[in-house]
């Protein structure tokens, strides 16, 4: 969903290619955890204790950090790139689709 809300945002047409986990190498990074498995975690009782609600919807938040990325690029090889945990090698992706 998430990549959808960019490619939206951005006016992008993109194709979604499934593959397996251990093949998909370039995308782990993304992934934050070690397994092809998802979690959702419910904290509504935390944030009800706390008062807290988000400034933002998560998908309008999503939509403007990537436009922000956009208008704000980030140089190859710098701190933030790493931060963002993706190498923009788009050429290794794109040899990945075409090999699978």
């Amino acid at each position: 969903q998430v990549i959808e809300i960019i490619a939206s945002e951005l006016g992008a047409e993109l194709e979604i290619v499934s593959m397996p986990f251990e093949l998909a190498v370039p995308a782990r990074p993304l992934l934050a955890q070690p397994s092809p498995t998802h979690r959702v975690l419910d904290t509504s009782l935390l944030q009800t204790r706390l008062g807290y609600r988000d400034l933002v919807p998560a998908r309008e938040a999503v939509a403007r950090t990537a436009r922000w990325l956009v208008e704000n690029p980030i140089a190859p090889g710098a701190p933030e790139e790493y931060v963002l945990t993706d190498p923009f090698d788009y050429a290794a992706e794109d040899q990945l689709i075409s090999s699978w």
